[in-house]
């Protein structure tokens, strides 16, 4: 933007080369004396013109360099954020100078079209800001970028914005056919979207309508729908509607088995779902069922695949925890015993000794131990987990204390109530030392101690 000076403002004139340059600062009255009367007063606006028999043409350069010399000391202590330009347009017969002031934060000037006969219109008509009115390659490219601001939003955790942004896309594809696949899959994402924050009816409502138009766009067997399929009962499963759940996943998985056989992952996964929607429902038998086929799956992947063993190991580990729980409900108490141990060594393999599953593990077969009265045994397999959690936290908390109480009542159970208090007495000095006298943990301690030592008084 051009700064066009005020009356009280000097011009200043070109520069000279570097190598000529001169500073020279001289006083007010020196510059009165110096300048010739016909150039004292200079118009800011107006243009000079030089002739060749101009004899005062060296008396007014003076004058201009003395007077840019002051003007720039005064423009820079008065805007110190800018830097004065000097433009100089020179024509055959006249020199205009102008100033101008640009921030250093500006864009460059905008270079014009070569051509001059390529014009930008004036005005966009409606028909050209319709996106129904452009081709559907112009629309594919509009819509593209859009979508994939809509994922980075869901991925990003701004959800709410991505759903604002796929209900955008969605409203301008319907408009064209609503039969479409592309309309299927942003029915699915803003499923997923709605999903992740809980919203399960209207996520539930997406999926379905995305199994519909998929489906009738490449028929009931493709992994499209079988996705949908998969989503939306995971939706109803959220919402403990069993039955609608275990439709849905059992005709994801007939899908899956034909595109992929009998062995793939997302056949193991169902079969993982069915197995905890028949648990639900308490059909036992063939929760069991499920499970165990969703085990063998999990350990043909782990032999197939060396690169991600570990990663169906651990699914297998979980397979056999839950047949497991399956038995201890069935009360068969050696063969869920039989289940956790295996899950032991397989997560004790793969995380380590000390881990979270290896800690659930080790409750679920004392348990076991516990409910077929072998107390003596479960006690040792509660100190090995009290062990396994202290160095796991790193602190005694809440779930150690509990562990405490269960390894107390096997031993109250055995009439050993002595090794019952020297358990307590160790917890409870452990517990001196890390915890507050205020702690809840310390606290509840406290008075199993006291308890305890009131029975080996009553004795």
């Amino acid at each position: 933007m051009n700064f066009v000076p005020t009356s009280n403002t000097m011009i200043p004139r070109p520069p000279k080369s570097p190598s000529s340059t001169k500073l020279v600062i001289t006083t007010k009255q020196q510059q009165q004396q110096d300048a010739p009367p016909k150039a004292s007063v200079i118009s800011p606006v107006s243009t000079v013109q030089f002739g060749k028999d101009d004899v005062h043409l060296e008396e007014m350069k003076i004058a201009l360099e003395e007077a840019e010399v002051l003007q720039t000391f005064m423009y820079k202590a008065l805007n110190p954020p800018f830097d004065p330009q000097i433009i100089l347009n020179q024509n055959q017969n006249q020199s205009k100078i102008s100033h101008c002031r640009r921030s250093t934060n500006a864009l460059p000037p905008r270079v014009p079209d070569q051509d001059q006969n390529i014009a930008r219109p004036d005005l966009i008509s409606r028909c050209q800001s319709d996106p129904s009115a452009l081709p559907s390659t112009s629309r594919d490219a509009a819509e593209k970028p859009m979508i994939s601001l809509a994922d980075d939003c869901v991925r990003n955790g701004d959800i709410a914005t991505g759903i604002a942004l796929y209900q955008c896309v969605l409203k301008e594809q319907e408009k064209q056919n609503r039969t479409d696949p592309k309309i299927a899959t942003t029915l699915h994402k803003l499923g997923e979207a709605h999903f992740a924050t809980g919203k399960l009816e209207l996520a539930a409502g997406f999926f379905q309508e995305a199994v519909t138009i998929r489906a009738t766009a490449h028929g009931s067997l493709n992994q499209s729908v079988a996705d949908s399929l998969v989503h939306y009962g995971a939706s109803k499963l959220g919402l403990k509607q069993l039955h609608e759940a275990h439709d849905a996943y059992r005709r994801a998985l007939r899908i899956h088995q034909k595109l992929h056989g009998v062995n793939h992952s997302n056949v193991g996964h169902i079969h993982t779902q069915l197995g905890c929607i028949h648990y639900e429902m308490g059909e036992f038998l063939a929760a069991n069922a499920a499970f165990e086929d969703a085990l063998d799956v999990y350990q043909d992947l782990a032999r197939k695949t060396p690169s991600d063993q570990k990663l169906w190991m651990g699914a297998a580990a979980d397979a056999l925890c839950s047949i497991g729980s399956i038995k201890l409900n069935q009360k068969k108490y050696d063969r869920a015993i039989c289940c956790f141990k295996d899950a032991l060594s397989i997560q004790r393999q793969i995380y380590g000794p000390y881990h979270v599953s290896v800690i659930a593990s080790l409750d679920n077969i004392a348990y076991g131990q516990s409910k077929s009265k072998r107390y003596s045994v479960a006690s040792q397999t509660f100190e090995e987990m009290l062990h396994t959690q202290l160095t796991y936290h790193k602190f005694y908390n809440l779930a150690c204390y509990e562990t405490l109480k269960k390894l107390t009542f096997l031993y109250e159970k055995t009439d050993n109530i002595q090794c019952a208090y020297d358990v307590t007495i160790e917890a409870h000095n452990i517990q001196k030392r890390t915890l507050s006298h205020a702690d809840p943990v310390y606290l509840k301690t406290k008075r199993l101690l006291q308890n305890l030592q009131q029975k080996i008084a009553q004795r």
